[in-house]
């Protein structure tokens, strides 16, 4: 579910577009025939050579220096037929580094007609060139000569109109995944404008234990493309890849790839030194004169804030700067210096905060290389003050838009400086296990096990059956519901730290909906919090920064997810991709009938016949007893239940560099064959929920206990006071550490029952 979120649609292309001086830029128009059938390029001026025979023009360099026409001619290979195939050349380099793209050739289908090649957009970081020449290599010859590919990585092209203008070059895009490319903001910035373009995307993992999160995954699943196999040289990707892209590609106008990245705006970045880490303080206003209302509230709320000059560039002021609000609007969109002023800013690390100055009204969103400067984010509406302090729940826009500025104003690590540390730590750990085990006359590097895969190949789901709360018949069960406050609701904890960075969380349920039902849900998740169910939901500050990467991040902290279906629901494209990301993450669901007579999607239908499904139309439906139990409570106990039965499996970090994957795995057998030398258990086995732990390395929070004591089961039905789970056996609901003691069920005072120790 998403409010605010950044929707973006790309230009359309007009049949003549304009060159910088304003003159008609000429688009090509289709084949015609010959009187024998085959087919005549259409040329648009100059068309004849002095003998009257027909005089080819020429993409680039056609003169000599005589003045001659000079025909460049790509080698001939050939078809089924016979008949010769042009063979398309390879991008080559401008004086800066960066891709030039050639326009296809035409090819000809079985009619004689010219066909455009498809241009697939092959996305991948520098530092893995060749992944870059072998993927495209391999695409094109798997798609039989009817694909040619023009690459993108971090570094090339560098300005946001080039690549914009590649992605509207472009019908189908190819993303090379990998660690590094899903920490770059700009290549994850690129691969968030291609999928809010509409364009097919088929993700390549070039990791073998590699496997994508947060944004990256989603995107994947969205387009239900995530292949494998890629160093395997009888893996089938290539032409697996092809045929997604080709079936699912829109035609793309030739005038659209005229100068895709052979752009202006790149050489006015020569020079310019893309920055390891943002510097300076403060934050900048970027704007033009059509933004002026929402700058006025920003400086109200900001009155340090610096504002730029916006008839001119404004460099200086930039690098001065650590948080670049880009004021978004249609004199911003159209304005060459606040482009050039925005390139520099991502160049130099800046931290962006779009604000939209246009009223809601105008359903403007910004197109382009705006539209690409803010893929998938989600920006902060300010055109007017009556909006901007409109109350949503316990914020407005202009709060969320100063909580924005000052957690970018906030210093923190890069990700490079991140990970660098954590490697410097892993690599002190590793060191101190090998010490131990060669004095323990063990061997280095110690012999891998695969105990945790074993355990995650064995895990299993409970089954539907298993996870339902046993029956007290004949017994009454009185639910209360309680009234919660501003004062004492717990919001849900964040997914993200002050600057972005995700946190690893465990909530018990991930609350999926579509937002005509938020009432609802708004009010079923106090309820719960109430019985102490951590479950996230993306209001409350739920939402941060990207939208895909906030959704994806919700489903990877959750152990199991709640659909609450509707009509509007499976209408939804966000609502579906956040199901359909579940089931690929192998989440439990369970299903909220909202509208029992909608029906679902034959997908939807058989998750459904595989999960648990409750009808619950309201909060009225709440106390309603099914075999003896309210239904809030048998909603409870289901998402408690399924929740402490998936702590059970094993997980491990997949979305990790090589070097962290190597030593996490190097340390993890020096431990086992430590333990095995000294002939101890390395795991104990929680006496309280079952998980097998490490002592060593345990944390407070990674189990749970009841707050409170049980009582009932005579008169009454029974239930734990504290969250109202009918079960003795209930998992906990309050954060605790794994304990080993045997524990014993125990009569307290007045009757009352728990267990001991707690």
């Amino acid at each position: 579910a998403i409010s605010e979120s950044a929707e973006f649609s790309t230009a359309t292309m007009d049949s003549a577009s304009k060159h910088e001086d304003g003159s008609a830029k000429q688009r090509l128009p289709s084949a015609s025939k010959q009187e024998d059938g085959s087919a005549k390029q259409r040329l648009p001026s100059a068309s004849k050579q002095e003998d009257g025979s027909v005089k080819q023009r020429l993409p680039s360099a056609s003169k000599q220096d005589d003045g001659s026409v000079k025909q460049r001619l790509p080698s001939a290979s050939k078809q089924d037929d016979g008949s010769a195939k042009q063979r398309l050349p390879s991008a080559s380099k401008q004086e800066d580094g960066s891709a030039k793209q050639r326009l296809p050739s035409a090819s000809k289908q079985e009619d004689g007609s010219a066909k455009q090649r498809l241009a697939v957009l092959v996305c991948g970081h520098s530092a893995s060139r060749q992944w870059l020449i072998a993927a495209s290599e391999k695409l094109q010859a798997a798609s039989g000569g009817h694909i040619e590919c023009r690459e993108a990585t971090e570094v090339a092209p560098r300005s946001l109109r080039a690549r914009a203008r590649l992605v509207q070059a472009s019908g189908a895009a190819l993303v090379l995944a990998e660690a590094r490319l899903q920490r770059s903001p700009i290549l994850m910035e690129l691969i968030n404008f291609i999928h809010a373009s509409g364009l097919p995307i088929a993700v390549l993992l070039v990791q073998s234990f590699y496997e994508p999160s947060g944004a990256l995954a989603a995107i994947g699943t969205a387009h239900d493309c995530i292949l494998s196999g890629a160093g395997d040289p009888a893996s089938d990707w290539a032409s697996r890849a092809a045929s997604h892209l080709m079936s699912r590609a829109k035609p793309v106008r030739a005038t659209a790839a005229a100068g895709a990245t052979d752009d202006a705006d790149e050489k006015q970045l020569v020079g310019v030194e893309a920055a390891s880490k943002a510097g300076g303080s403060g934050v900048f206003l970027s704007y033009q004169p059509d933004g002026e209302k929402a700058v006025a509230l920003v400086q109200a709320s900001l009155s340090t804030a610096v504002r730029c000059r916006p008839d001119r560039r404004n460099r200086e002021a930039i690098e001065a700067c650590r948080v670049f609000v880009a004021i978004m609007s249609p004199g911003y969109e159209a304005s060459a210096d606040s482009l050039h002023d925005l390139d520099f800013a991502r160049l130099r690390r800046k931290e962006v905060v779009p604000v939209n100055a246009v009223p809601k009204a105008q359903k403007w969103r910004p197109s382009g290389w705006l539209a690409l400067a803010v893929a998938g984010r989600l920006y902060h509406r300010l055109s007017d003050e009556a909006s901007a302090v409109e109350q949503h729940y316990d914020s407005t826009p202009l709060k969320d838009f100063v909580a924005a500025v000052q957690a970018g104003l906030q210093d923190r690590p890069t990700e490079e400086e991140a990970e660098a540390a954590e490697v410097r730590a892993l690599t002190a750990e590793a060191e101190a296990c090998k010490k131990e085990l060669l004095d323990l006359g063990g061997t280095w590097p110690p012999a891998e096990k695969s105990t945790a895969m074993e355990l995650s190949q064995a895990f299993k789901h409970l089954t539907v059956e298993e996870s339902q709360p046993k029956t007290q018949a004949n017994l009454p069960y009185n639910l209360i519901q309680y009234s919660v406050t501003r004062m004492s609701l717990e919001p849900p904890k964040p997914l993200f730290d002050a600057r972005g960075v995700p946190i690893i969380r465990s909530f018990d349920a991930m609350l999926s909906y579509q937002w005509a039902s938020q009432d609802l849900v708004r009010t079923f998740r106090e309820q719960l919090s109430v019985y102490n169910v951590d479950a996230w939901m993306d209001i409350w500050g739920g939402m941060q920064g990207n939208v895909n990467d906030s959704m994806a991040r919700a489903v990877e902290s959750s152990r199991m997810l709640v659909c609450f279906f509707t009509a509007k629901y499976q209408q939804s494209a966000n609502c579906l991709l956040e199901l359909k990301y579940a089931v690929r993450r192998d989440r439990p669901l369970l299903f909220l009938q909202v509208e029992p007579s909608t029906r679902p999607l034959d997908w939807v239908s058989e998750l459904m016949a595989k999960s648990v499904v409750i009808p619950f139309t309201g909060m009225s439906d709440a106390p309603k007893l099914e075999d003896g139990i309210p239904r809030l409570v048998r909603v409870i106990e289901t998402v408690k239940k399924v929740s402490a039965h998936e702590a059970l499996r094993p997980r491990r970090r997949e979305d990790v560099s090589e070097e962290v994957y190597r030593l996490e795995r190097q340390i993890s057998a020096a431990k086992d064959a430590i333990h095995e030398l000294k002939g101890t258990q390395r795991f104990s086995t929680c006496s309280r929920c079952s998980v097998k732990y490490d002592p060593t390395s345990v944390g407070s929070d990674s189990c749970a206990k009841h707050s409170a004591y049980y009582i009932g089961g005579n008169i009454m039905a029974g239930r734990w006071v504290c969250c109202s789970q009918t079960d003795t056996k209930a998992p906990g609901c309050s954060k605790a550490p794994h304990i080993s003691e045997p524990r014993q069920w125990a009569t307290i005072t007045g009757g009352a029952k728990k267990w001991l120790p707690e």
